[in-house]
C-alpha cells in the first residue's frame, strides 16, 4: 500500500526529529509530517538548551547553531514566581538546531514531509489513517504507530 509506514511522527521540531532519528536507526520506516514549508521556522519558542541536553542525544560542541554559552538562567513567570538553572548551557538559533536535528534523522533513514497540515486522524484495527493537506492537496499516510510531537497544538493529542 502506498504511504505504508511503520510509524508516522507528527511535528517535526526536537521531539519529533529526535523520536524519528532514534526509530529509523532501529531499522524502521518512519515518516514525519510538518506544517511548516521550512522545519524550524517561523520559531515560536525555545532559543536556550543545557549542555546535559545536548551529551544526552550526543550532540558535541561547538556547533554553527550555538550563538554563545550561559553559566545559568533565571526565569520569572508573570506571578513573581522565579526558577534559577545553575547548569552551563547555550542560547541558540532554534531554526537551525530544528533542521540540525531534522538532518540528523534524515541521515538515519526518517523521510520528512514539510507542507503537510494533518486534517484527520482515524484509527482503524491496526493501522492509523493520518489525513494530510499537503502541497500536492490532500493525502493518506498509513502507519502501525503514531507519535504525536507537534506541541501544543498536534492534532494527535487535541
Amino acid at each position: 500500500m502506498k504511504n505504508t509506514w511503520d510509524v508516522v511522527v507528527v511535528g517535526g521540531g526536537p521531539a519529533g526529529s529526535r523520536a524519528a532519528e532514534v526509530i529509523a536507526r532501529e531499522g524502521f520506516s518512519v515518516i514525519v509530517l510538518d506544517k511548516k514549508k521550512v522545519i524550524g521556522e517561523p520559531n515560536h519558542c525555545g532559543e536556550g538548551i543545557s549542555a546535559h541536553c545536548l551529551a544526552e542525544i550526543g550532540v558535541r560542541t561547538p556547533q554553527r547553531w550555538i550563538l554563545r554559552e550561559v553559566k545559568g538562567a533565571r526565569l520569572i513567570f508573570p506571578n513573581d514566581t522565579t526558577i534559577y538553572f545553575t547548569q552551563k548551557g547555550y542560547c541558540i538559533d532554534r531554526p537551525s538546531f530544528d533542521r540540525f536535528l531534522s538532518r540528523r534523522a534524515v541521515d538515519n533513514g526518517a523521510k520528512v514531509k514539510t507542507s503537510a497540515a494533518v486534517k484527520r486522524i482515524i484509527r482503524e484495527r491496526s493501522r492509523w489513517i493520518i489525513e494530510a493537506d499537503t502541497d500536492e492537496g490532500m493525502r493518506e499516510f498509513y502507519s502501525r504507530y503514531l507519535i504525536g510531537a507537534g506541541g501544543a497544538l498536534c492534532p494527535v493529542t487535541g
